[in-house]
């Protein structure tokens, strides 16, 4: 059920739309309200694209005062109350794509596990559309990108360790970066080394590590 729920979470990010529910409850997405937290404690109720898609772009929003933006460093959290529940992003500290410094700017991340490790996720695109002349119409052959962070409690960042994308290798960042963030864990990290445990055992490497076994 847990894994299940993990798939469910991480879908938010990528569609409206809920997956591995009950047919009759396969029910669209919807948001009903919006609301940004800023680190100087006021709010900005407002219209914001769901599912935020955007890689340290200031985050854009429409109210009655019309259309605007506001710099992730700014920004505490984001919450959308939706007809399925609450959604919620909060502004985190990310290290860059070799965990080797922390990056200038916060991002936007969803948590989908907590524990010892906690996951949080975060989604955006490279849009490049083209015109297909045959059928009369732009399409988007830009990549989709869904990054996979963790942290543990009392790190300043947290670190890179699965890139879920359309283009590259998936296993690469995860075998490169995760047999070092588990290194304090001989067995996991070897494993990862060796390709026993690759990107799709990402959820339950991380099981495997907050259980202490």
């Amino acid at each position: 059920m847990m894994k299940k729920n993990l798939f469910t979470l991480v879908c938010i990010i990528c569609s409206l739309n809920f997956y591995g529910q009950k047919k009759e409850d396969n029910v669209k997405l919807s948001v009903e309200k919006s609301t940004i937290f800023l680190l100087d404690n006021s709010e900005i109720q407002a219209t914001i694209d769901f599912p935020i898609v955007g890689d340290g772009k200031p985050l854009k929003y429409k109210n009655a005062n019309g259309k605007d933006k506001v710099e992730l460093n700014q920004i505490s959290k984001v919450v959308f109350i939706t007809n399925k529940g609450i959604v919620e992003y909060v502004s985190m500290k990310v290290y860059n794509e070799t965990n080797s410094k922390i990056m200038d700017k916060p991002k936007l991340l969803i948590k989908i596990l907590k524990g010892k490790i906690s996951v949080w996720v975060s989604s955006y695109s490279n849009n490049v559309f083209g015109y297909t002349a045959s059928t009369d119409y732009y399409t988007n052959h830009g990549v989709q990108f869904t990054n996979f962070y963790c942290i543990r409690d009392g790190e300043e960042a947290a670190s890179l360790i699965h890139v879920d994308s359309n283009f590259a290798n998936k296993n690469m960042f995860f075998r490169q970066l995760g047999k070092k963030y588990f290194a304090d864990n001989a067995q996991i990290s070897t494993k990862i080394e060796n390709r026993e445990y690759t990107y799709k055992n990402l959820f339950e490497v991380i099981e495997l590590y907050n259980s202490g076994k």
